[in-house]
């Protein structure tokens, strides 16, 4: 299985790709329940928890990256 890219060029916008700790992810979403990923739209940044295995982490990437797209599309046409 291929790794996950660092950064990703959607639609013209750069998006950011990290790997972090689950502690990291709930201060990030000040939200405390357990989460596998986030997308910040603020920080254009995709953010997964890092210990899932790479199969998983492929998922998630991909799960977030549809909450981006549909942020993204909606930027392109304001």
């Amino acid at each position: 299985m291929s790794r996950l890219p660092q950064r990703v060029r959607l639609l013209g916008y750069r998006l950011a790709v990290k790997q972090v700790p689950s502690g990291e992810l709930a201060r990030i979403a000040k939200d405390a329940r357990p989460m596998e990923g986030l997308w910040d739209d603020e920080t254009r940044t995709i953010y997964i928890w890092k210990r899932l295995s790479q199969k998983d982490k492929q998922r998630v990437f991909l799960h977030e990256l549809s909450h981006a797209l549909i942020d993204v599309a909606n930027w392109n046409s304001q």
